[in-house]
């Protein structure tokens, strides 16, 4: 059984090493059924090394997250 009454997201990387001019891919899934769009806050642990996009949100209209 799977508990999705809890708010949470799970993310199938939690860290990455990234080689120089490379890119990571990742996927989030929301743990429960949003009552609204969510936004999870990205960052990086050094700045100077990588960027990332600030914010990711997952708009509940468009059906971008897990079908409930």
């Amino acid at each position: 059984m799977i508990d999705d009454d809890t708010a949470g997201i799970t993310q199938s990387v939690t860290s990455a090493t990234i080689a120089e001019s490379a890119t990571a891919t990742y996927t989030v899934v929301l743990d429960s059924e949003p009552t609204s769009d969510v936004t999870i806050r990205l960052t990086s642990s050094d700045t100077t090394a990588a960027t990332v996009t600030p914010l990711l949100t997952l708009p509940v209209a468009t059906g971008a997250v897990h079908k409930w």
